[in-house]
């Protein structure tokens, strides 16, 4: 997962285009799997409750991982095709 959360620089560009709420929601992820914050050092640092942190963190992972279930069905779909024109 922290591959997918933190490999990509045009991912965290396009963190300023997007609300503020998916921003935040990224930067929670990244800091705790990726840089390995603690959950309170996180809060603290977005003044967020605990509540609110687990609401988001739990929010950004389903976003996540429907992004990733796309993704898979796409290359799915790529490797059919060119199978296909085997």
């Amino acid at each position: 997962m922290a591959s997918k959360v933190g490999g990509s620089k045009d991912k965290r560009r396009s963190c300023a285009g997007r609300g503020e709420l998916e921003a935040l929601q990224y930067h929670i992820l990244r800091e705790e799997y990726v840089l390995g914050m603690s959950t309170r050092h996180i809060m603290v640092r977005h003044s967020v409750s605990e509540s609110t942190f687990h609401r988001y963190r739990r929010d950004a992972i389903v976003a996540l991982a429907g992004e990733m279930a796309r993704q898979e069905e796409l290359i799915s779909l790529a490797l059919e095709k060119a199978s296909g024109a085997d």
